[in-house]
C-alpha cells in the first residue's frame, strides 16, 4: 500500500491510499509521486475553502454581495442570449433598527440567522440568495417570470411572520418579525443590466414598507399594473 496524507493548515484532513494484492507493487517513487498528487489535491481543496470563505457570508451563510453582482449579470447574459425571463426579490427586515436598539445586535444576528434560513428552505437548487447588506437579502429566480417570483416572495412573507425568536432577557421574550419584499423581472422590467434591475426591484421594495410593511410590491414598467396584479392574486390564490 502506498499513503499520501492530504495537509490543509498545518493539519491532516485525509489521506489518499493505493492498493494492490502485490506485495511489491509499490515502490519508493510511486510514494513519492502519491505524495505529490496529495499536495496538489490539498491545494485545490484549501483554495476552494478559501473561496467560499471569500463569498459566503459568515453569519448567514448566504453568498456575499460581491457573487451576487457578478451573479445577476451572467442572467442577464443568459437571458438576452436564449430569451428566457428571470425574477430578483429584494426583500429587507422591517423595523431591525428598532430591534437592535432594543434587544441588542445578537438577537439580531439571531433574526438575521433564522430569515436566512427561512429564504433558502424556499429556493430552487438553481436559486441564487445574498446578503446584500445589513439586513437586505436578495434573491435570483433564474427562468422565472414574474408569477413565480410572486408566489415565492409570498411563501418567504408568510414563513417569516410565523417566525418566533427569543430574546436573551430574563425571562425570555417571544419575538415576531415581518420583512417587506420587492420584485423586478427581467427583461419584463425593461431593466437595461443587472444593476438596473436590481434598482426597480428596490423601487418596488420601497413601495412595501410605504405602504404598510409585511408586504410584496412588484415593478411594474406601464400602468396595467393594479389590473395584471389582480390576476395574478388569482392565479396564486391570494
Amino acid at each position: 500500500m502506498a499513503r499520501g496524507p492530504l495537509f490543509m493548515y498545518g493539519e491532516t484532513e485525509g489521506v489518499i491510499a493505493v492498493q494492490s494484492t502485490d506485495a511489491s507493487a509499490f515502490g519508493p517513487e510511486h510514494q513519492r509521486l502519491l505524495e505529490g498528487l496529495a499536495l496538489q489535491i490539498a491545494a485545490a481543496l484549501q483554495n476552494a475553502h478559501l473561496y467560499e470563505l471569500a463569498m459566503v457570508d459568515g453569519l448567514t451563510g448566504l453568498y456575499v454581495r460581491r457573487y451576487f453582482d457578478a451573479r445577476i449579470e451572467e442572467e442577464v447574459e443568459r437571458s438576452k442570449r436564449y430569451g428566457s425571463a428571470f425574477s430578483v426579490v429584494m426583500m429587507d427586515v422591517d423595523d431591525f433598527k428598532v430591534l437592535n436598539d432594543t434587544y441588542g445586535h445578537l438577537v439580531g444576528d439571531r433574526v438575521l440567522r433564522a430569515i436566512s434560513n427561512v429564504v433558502k428552505a424556499q429556493m430552487r437548487g438553481v436559486d441564487t440568495a445574498a446578503r446584500y447588506g445589513g439586513e437586505e437579502i436578495t434573491v435570483i429566480l433564474p427562468r422565472t417570470e414574474m408569477v413565480g417570483a410572486y408566489s415565492l416572495a409570498e411563501r418567504i412573507r408568510e414563513a417569516i411572520a410565523e417566525l418566533r425568536l427569543t430574546t436573551d432577557d430574563e425571562p425570555p421574550k417571544v419575538l415576531t418579525v415581518t420583512a417587506s419584499l420587492g420584485i423586478a423581472a427581467y427583461p419584463e422590467s425593461k431593466a437595461v443590466d443587472g444593476t438596473d434591475l436590481v434598482r426597480r426591484a428596490d423601487r418596488a421594495l420601497y413601495r412595501a414598507k410605504k405602504t404598510g410593511k409585511n408586504r410584496v410590491e412588484l415593478f411594474w414598467s406601464d400602468e396595467s399594473g393594479p389590473a395584471r396584479l389582480a390576476t395574478l392574486d388569482e392565479a396564486t390564490g391570494e
